[in-house]
Order: C-alpha cells, then structure tokens, then sequence
C-alpha cells in the first residue's frame, strides 16, 4: 500500500490496492494496479518477458507489469511499505496527459488479448468508462452493449486464466458492480440530467441487480433518495420495484 504525503511529509491519504491475484489481473486490463517503487519481482522472469519495452514512455511499469501478470501470479502486500510525495512540478503531474494516453493503449492491447480479436473505438470506451471517470461522458444510449460486453470479458477472462473456483467469479462480480455503482452516483442524477437519460440509467441499475443480486444496499438507497429529491415519483416506483427484485435473490445472477 502506499501513504500519500504532501510536500511538508504530512499524510494527505493511503492508497489501500488490491491484493487478490485473479482481481489484480483484472484490474490491469483496465489500468495500472501497483506502485513502481515499491515492486519486487524476479529478475530472471522480467529478463524473460524482455524487460521495460521503451516503445511505453511513462507507462513502462504498467505494459511490464501487464506482460508478467499473464505469465505468472502477482499480489500486492496489505500493509503501507512506501512513502510516495505529491509535488505539482513532478514528471507524473507534468506529463500526466502523455502517460493516461500511453495507458490506454496498454488497456486496449491487455483487453484484445483476453477477447482475442481487435476493439472498435466504441466498445473500447464502453469497457473504459468503468475505470476512467475523468474521461468522456458515457453514452448511456450504449448500456445496452456495456452490460453484454462485460458479461463477455468476464467469461472469457475466466477462460484464458483457467480459473475454476466460483469465488473468482463472485469476486470479479463484486468489484463490477462498485464500479458501475459508483458510475451510477457521479452520472445518473448529476444536475440537468433528464428524464430519458435517467430511463437509461435505471436500465443500467436494473441490470446491475439482476448481474449480483448481493450488491450493497447503501450506495443503492442513495441513488433512490436522489431520485425522490428530484420528486420523479414516477421513476421512484420504478426503483422501488427493482429493490423488490433484488431481495429475492433465486434465480439472480445468472
């Protein structure tokens, strides 16, 4: 883990990553999951994979850490091991633009991997809008086509891995649906969203329940009391309904 500091060396906040091998690899498809200084690895195994390829400028460490993880089991260690000081002149806050552009193109080639075929444009920014919410706004018109490409990632994820143990999947399941948890709160009640944006959104919602009938109660209760401060009663009962179904677990999931 890594404690962020500011210049005068007072905690600002920890960055507490994930640890799970199976979600680490998952988590690379989209973006990078470890902090540089603070990695170990086998030399032998980097020497192997070829080492940093330059052709990745400021996202070296990310497109290495891509290569090795499809090789081998990665982890991060639970506990804070390094000290990393936030200073707006430095090469990560300068040449931010430069790196998240050379990082997408790492996501793009780690998700063509697990699929096996080339992504449109399209597709490739339907997958990113879990992950990268600074981004353009997703279109929610494409809901449709997130919620059958993820269902298709997950799947094929699970095959290339040769991952047998149902956990996986349950794992792989929870951290989806924070994500579009999260996607939901920051999109689908932002102000001037209107009613046939929010009839997508609540798509995207219904979807979600029925993808892991164990999401979290809270983040939805508050999607609800923001639907009903906006006095849409009418799509408060829709949600209501689709609360309902959520509480009746048989058969979800599938």
């Amino acid at each position: 883990w890594v404690e962020v500091i500011d210049e005068s060396g007072k905690t600002q906040e920890t960055w507490r990553v994930l640890t799970s091998s199976h979600l680490l690899k998952w988590r690379l498809l989209f973006e990078n999951a470890f902090a540089h200084p603070a990695v170990m690895f086998r030399k032998g195994a980097v020497l192997q994979m070829g080492g940093y390829d330059e052709y990745f400028k400021c996202a070296q460490d990310y497109e290495l850490w891509s290569r090795l993880s499809s090789n081998w089991e990665v982890t991060n260690i639970p506990e804070v091991l390094l000290k990393w000081r936030r200073r707006e002149n430095s090469i990560s806050a300068v040449r931010q633009k430069d790196q998240k552009e050379i990082a997408k193109e790492v996501s793009r080639r780690n998700l063509e991997y697990i699929l096996d075929k080339p992504l449109d444009d399209a597709t490739f920014r339907s997958f990113r809008v879990l992950y990268d919410f600074s981004g353009d706004e997703f279109d929610p018109n494409r809901i449709h086509d997130l919620t059958s490409n993820i269902r298709m990632l997950m799947s094929k994820f699970i095959t290339k891995y040769g991952y047998r143990d149902e956990s996986v999947a349950r794992d792989l399941k929870a951290e989806l649906s924070t994500r579009m948890l999260y996607l939901l709160e920051i999109n689908a009640f932002s102000a001037g969203c209107g009613d046939i944006t929010l009839h997508y959104w609540l798509v995207l919602l219904y979807w979600l329940v029925i993808f892991d009938p164990y999401t979290p109660k809270m983040p939805l209760l508050r999607i609800l009391k923001a639907i009903l401060r906006k006095n849409m009663v009418k799509k408060g009962k829709i949600l209501l309904n689709i609360l309902k179904l959520w509480r009746q677990p048989q058969g979800l999931g599938k």
